[in-house]
């Protein structure tokens, strides 16, 4: 009953992408519009811009939720820019007719010599759009006169594609991408993105796109084949063009998710080399790392990325993750508690805070942040955890309705399959809980298939393996789940049960004391009926008051 992660290798970390302090610190506004049905081409336009603001190394630019986020309580645009650190605001007002566009941008500065730099209207036919896109970065760089190198000045002139056909197919593809995410849109954003493939088969966003849906409906299906789709249309995006940020970082979170963790940190290092001021970048870098097992180098690209861009959520939440994973359970708090506070109505934020106030052994608010959670958007994560928290206060049988509406909504999660099995089986439930252990394997084979280096799912087989007494088996998956990442507290402390079930006792004790030494809690094993027989013995008795006074 493990709660469900607050969502190796050896490659040289020399040369790894560092974050200049950049000159030029910038914010691009959420575009106003004229006309709603115009919003995907102003949304199109400021992408762009943003895009090749972020491929110069003496600029950095705030974009997207990280400027919404700080527009929420604040009207005026200096205390905007204050919020988010920077000195220039740049504002574009879109009026669009069936046949015509116009783009008046606005750059004002808040900085030592405050004022407006540049207003102006950029106008011409739809269909000119990426002239348009063309003539306002120049126009901006100018006027900031940036000074570039070279290869940026040769970038700078560099389009996605030439057809604007295809480039009005990709922005309603990518339209559909940043609205709610079901299984509607991202079908019809597929659709618009193969269009525009189509229309242009060397438009490498094109391809980038249909890969980034195919990633996001699996978070929706969990069909493992959506994975390699989206691997086969990132590769097919890199053929088409390989100087593209977006393409690298594509790929590499493909990559990622299929466990090729050397392959996805070389392809986001490339990105990073061509947008070497991106939090985005640096944050999927820091993923792949920790997935990897190497925590240090995570650790460093999560906290630049964070420093780059303290008030977008997502940078906090990886960080959480992370360190929650690492027993750094304070740092972990610290970090769940932020992205609360950036965004209260998201339900991944209070669940977060959930599990790292289990991780502290504060029961009561970890139930209370779970319970906001659920109320916002139950997931399966969310129920399952609720089921933990009940569990380990021996509370079987509720624990198990909250395991049942866990796996009704994710029936192919291994760890959800398992923790129901536990709350079977210690509710005196047997039969079915031997039948959901054989589940739970089921499923984490299958994960296997699609990541082989899938350290959670090894770990899950180790456990369900040891319920079954199938200790070879249960040593055999523990034993690799631990070389591919040696400082997952989760992993430590699965491997002190499965010794613990087959009578090692000093093999568990010391499985227990590397993971109460690194972070874990240790009322959470004075409650773990798994260990009822290990509890018996004096070493536990040592270990464990060593432990519980401890944060």
């Amino acid at each position: 009953r493990d709660v469900t992660g607050v969502q190796t290798c050896a490659l040289p970390i020399s040369g790894a992408a560092a974050v200049s302090k950049p000159e030029f610190n910038l914010a691009l506004l959420p575009p106003n519009v004229s006309d709603p049905s115009a919003q995907y081409l102003a949304d199109g336009a400021a992408d762009a811009l943003s895009a090749k603001l972020a491929s110069l190394h003496q600029v950095y630019v705030a974009y997207g939720d990280t400027v919404k986020t700080a527009m929420k309580d604040r009207t005026d645009n200096r205390s905007i820019a204050r919020t988010l650190g920077v000195t220039v605001l740049i504002g574009m007002n879109v009026v669009s007719s069936p046949d015509r566009i116009s783009i008046t941008v606005t750059m004002d500065d808040f900085g030592k010599r405050p004022g407006t730099l540049l207003h102006k209207d950029f106008s011409g036919a739809r269909q000119d759009l990426l002239t348009l896109e063309d003539n306002i970065f120049s126009n901006v760089v100018n006027t900031l006169q940036v000074r570039r190198t070279t290869e940026e000045e040769a970038r700078g002139h560099l389009r996605p594609t030439e057809n604007a056909d295809a480039y009005d197919l990709f922005l309603k593809g990518q339209n559909l991408l940043r609205g709610k995410q079901t299984q509607d849109n991202l079908k019809n954003a597929m659709g618009l993105f193969d269009s525009a493939a189509k229309a242009d088969p060397r438009f490498a966003l094109a391809y980038a796109g249909m890969a980034d849906a195919n990633m996001a409906m699996f978070d929706v299906t969990h069909d493992t084949q959506l994975k390699q789709t989206a691997l086969n249309d990132a590769l097919q995006a890199k053929t088409a063009g390989d100087n593209i940020p977006e393409v690298y970082y594509s790929l590499g979170t493909v990559y990622t998710s299929l466990g090729k963790y050397h392959e996805a940190i070389a392809e986001l290092r490339t990105g990073l080399g061509l947008e070497p001021n991106s939090a985005e970048g640096l944050r999927r870098l820091g993923t792949a790392y920790f997935r990897a097992g190497m925590t240090q180098d995570a650790i460093q690209q999560l906290t630049r990325a964070r420093d780059l861009d303290p008030n977008f959520w997502r940078n906090h939440r990886a960080l959480c993750v992370a360190y929650s994973k690492l027993g750094d359970n304070a740092d972990a708090l610290t970090a769940c508690k932020r992205v609360t506070e950036l965004t209260p109505e998201n339900a991944e934020a209070w669940s977060n805070l959930g599990v790292a106030y289990y991780r502290m052994g504060q029961f009561q608010q970890a139930t209370d942040s779970l319970q906001k959670a659920i109320a916002i958007h139950p997931t399966g994560k969310d129920y399952s955890n609720m089921g933990v928290a009940q569990f380990f206060l021996g509370h079987y049988a509720e624990s198990v309705q909250y395991f049942d509406k866990a796996v009704a909504l994710n029936p192919n999660s291994p760890d959800l399959l398992r923790n129901l099995a536990d709350a079977y089986y210690w509710s005196n439930q047997r039969d079915k809980a031997g039948a959901t252990y054989d589940r739970a394997i089921e499923a984490a084979l299958k994960a296997l298939d699609d990541n082989p280096n899938d350290a959670g799912a090894m770990g899950a087989l180790a456990i369900c393996y040891a319920k079954k007494h199938d200790d070879p088996d249960a040593l055999k998956w523990i034993q690799k789940a631990r070389q591919l990442q040696p400082d997952d507290t989760d992993l430590m402390y699965r491997e002190a049960t499965v010794h613990a079930k087959a009578e090692r006792t000093a093999d568990a004790i010391r499985s227990l004391a590397e993971a109460l030494r690194k972070g874990r809690n240790a009322g959470e094993a004075e409650n773990d009926p798994e260990l009822a027989e290990l509890r018996k013995t004096a070493q536990f008795s040592q270990l464990i008051a060593q432990y519980r006074t401890k944060p």
